[in-house]
């Protein structure tokens, strides 16, 4: 199945918006076209998931890209979370 799973707004770097159908193919490949709403030609963009922090992006259409992505949270991850235990105290 070949389906597009989502279609979005998106704003450009120009100002204009554009708008994005694409479709999560496996859980680290992602395609997507985004078509200009104000006469800007399309983009055909290829997104993968090298790990949880690093990603590639390519972009073709009028121009062609090619970034690397690193992404950095702020704060480690939590580790999990225990049920807090309960203690009884016998009533006198």
């Amino acid at each position: 199945e070949f389906g597009i799973s989502d279609i979005t707004v998106e704003d450009g770097n120009d100002g204009g918006s554009s708008i994005a159908a694409g479709k999560r193919l496996t859980e680290k490949l992602y395609v997507k076209y985004v078509y200009g709403l104000l006469g800007a030609a399309g983009n055909f963009v290829v997104q993968y998931k090298i790990s949880d922090q690093l990603g590639i992006e390519t972009t073709s259409g009028d121009s062609q890209a090619i970034d690397l992505t690193y992404r950095w949270d702020s704060k480690p991850p939590e580790k999990e979370k225990k049920a807090p235990v309960s203690e009884s105290v016998p009533i006198q």
